[in-house]
């Protein structure tokens, strides 16, 4: 609706409502309709903040003066956060503000993710504009109602988090409040109000190693004792649980309990059956109160990079102009020697994934390495060789370099990270040679190589990377807009 509902002359509305839509609500369909819009269409709520064009983004604020308050309102109705996070970095989000930013309180409403979920997952902070007072975030679920200075950018975040846990992690055991936003000139203050109506919902971890001296019984007698440590722990939470109560007659009264147990010695697992079963009417969530997490131990090997050999190999592939990171790492384990040399990894796969993670895909030597160990074990299981023979038998394994590289490609191509299968297979058809063919190799090789100066079409999903500094500096525009709206 082009008007604000309070000022339908058709309407009596005591307490107008202003709202985005989130990522449950997301605008789809013919005509790209959300949920929220049906709310609005019938008058219950005025819906701003939604975006039609992701090209480019222009926030616009709604401008609302009571007495000597006056408040810009901007929205962004929840955008799939790396597309937002691309479209910030490339200036293409718009911010407009009011002409005189002293004399206005600049309120931003958002719904994306705050907490760094890995690169391009989340929004950071620092890439919104500081002109901005204060942000209200939602989406994330932790209750952090209280408004938090950024230093950098010095506007203040607050995070009401979500009214019900809808999961079991340590974040919704977090008190759950709403707030009220008082706003005078440019001063607020945010006045926190716990709900009473929540579920109790206690979090609780228990490491298994730091009760060894509890847990010293024969196996037989083991069970029993962790049994009493870990029904022990519940009923302090149970206990703790019931301090949740807030006397609300709509309030349920049945906890929620999870106790997330934690262990790295095999001896210390059990079965979790035997303990949901004894608080099967004491908690609302009796087949999940344990959940096992078992610690794996990582050692640091002691094996470097041998400096000499690296250094050889860089410098004979520099001796071509058109060497690449891969060919440098190809050619220094085909002749390192020792526990330096790979036993399970190709040169050829491990060159593609340097390609791979130049073209941005993160996953692709975790991808790799799990799928040359699998490859690896189905030889060993099929050969069965003798203790003494493991050694031999894998150098066998690792002599069909053409036959694993085949095979690893294809499993990247179904997974859609290389490019087509044959296409790869022509770039890298020169990898190992000898010294004396390695010029020739290379010259050859790049009638047919996607990166040197003659290119051939990529049969991946993902658009050349942009080099570090390509992306544009937020553009924020300052437009006065008119008129404004008098509550």
């Amino acid at each position: 609706n082009r008007t604000v509902n309070y000022e339908d002359p058709n309407m009596n509305i005591s307490i107008p409502v202003f709202s985005i839509h989130g990522n449950h609500d997301d605008p789809s369909g013919f005509g790209r309709l959300s949920c929220i819009d049906l709310l609005a269409s019938t008058g219950l709520l005025n819906y701003f903040g939604k975006c039609l064009n992701l090209e480019k983004v222009v926030v616009t604020p709604l401008m609302i003066i009571k007495g000597a308050t006056k408040l810009a309102l901007s929205g962004i109705s929840h955008i799939h956060d790396a597309r937002l996070i691309r479209l910030i970095q490339d200036g293409h989000v718009i911010f407009e503000n009011a002409t005189n930013e002293t004399e206005w309180f600049n309120l931003l409403v958002l719904h994306q993710n705050r907490a760094d979920r890995g690169r391009k997952k989340f929004i950071p902070e620092e890439v919104l504009p500081k002109f901005f007072d204060l942000l209200i975030w939602g989406h994330e679920h932790d209750c952090r109602i209280e408004p938090e200075q950024n230093l950098k950018t010095k506007f203040f975040v607050s995070q009401p988090g979500s009214t019900v846990a809808t999961s079991l992690s340590d974040g919704e055991s977090i008190p759950k409040h709403c707030g009220i936003l008082k706003i005078h000139r440019n001063q607020f203050d945010m006045m926190a109000i716990k709900l009473q109506t929540v579920r109790p919902f206690v979090f609780g971890n228990l490491q298994m190693e730091d009760y060894e001296e509890d847990l010293n019984a024969p196996r037989t007698k083991l069970d029993g004792q962790i049994n009493k440590l870990i029904t022990g722990r519940i009923e302090e939470m149970i206990e703790k649980a019931k301090e949740q109560l807030s006397g609300h007659p709509k309030q349920p009264t049945l906890p929620l309990i999870r106790l997330r147990v934690q262990y790295s010695n095999e001896a210390y697992s059990f079965s979790t059956n035997a303990i949901h079963v004894q608080f099967f009417e004491r908690v609302a969530n009796p087949n999940d109160i344990v959940t096992l997490h078992r610690h794996t131990i990582k050692t640091k090997g002691d094996i470097k990079v041998d400096e000499s050999a690296f250094s050889n190999a860089f410098d004979k592939e520099r001796q071509n102009e058109n060497f690449q990171v891969e060919d440098v790492v190809n050619r220094y384990f085909t002749t390192v020697e020792g526990a330096k040399k790979l036993d399970v990894l190709s040169t050829k796969c491990l060159a593609e994934v340097c390609r791979n993670i130049l073209r941005e895909d993160d996953d692709a030597a975790e991808k790799m390495v799990r799928y040359s160990v699998e490859l690896g074990m189905n030889h060993l299981k099929e050969k069965i060789p003798e203790v003494d023979a493991i050694d031999e038998e894998l150098l066998s394994f690792t002599s069909k370099i053409d036959d694993n590289y085949n095979k690893t490609l294809e499993m990247l191509d179904k997974s859609g990270n290389v490019r087509t299968v044959a296409a790869a297979r022509d770039a890298f058809s020169a990898t190992i040679s000898d010294d004396e063919s390695a010029g020739s190799s290379r010259s050859s090789r790049t009638s047919t190589s996607t990166r040197g100066q003659t290119t051939t079409t990529r049969g991946r999903g993902r658009a050349p990377r942009r080099g570090r500094g390509a992306a544009k500096s937020l553009e924020i525009t300052t437009t006065k807009k008119q008129p404004t709206i008098q509550a």
